[in-house]
């Protein structure tokens, strides 16, 4: 889908918490290319804090604000 279209993004709702939203570019650093028969993403905040993202293959150096949704979003508009 990244190649058809110069901007995506991928959601995690977290129940009552709040909802993730990884850029392209940020979910490739948890997850390569690789596909393996289970892949895995985690999500973690503690409360008042911001969220820690991981995958199979790496983990986010960032934390991601739980405020950035939708922000990150409409700043491409």
């Amino acid at each position: 889908m990244h190649e058809m279209v110069q901007h995506s993004f991928v959601c995690f709702v977290c129940y009552r918490d709040g909802i993730v939203c990884l850029s392209h570019k940020e979910l490739k650093n948890i997850l390569d290319d690789n596909f393996e028969e289970a892949e895995r993403v985690t999500i973690r905040r503690r409360r008042g804090k911001w969220y820690e993202i991981s995958g199979r293959d790496g983990e986010l150096k960032n934390k991601i604000s739980p405020s950035e949704f939708p922000n990150k979003i409409l700043k491409l508009l």
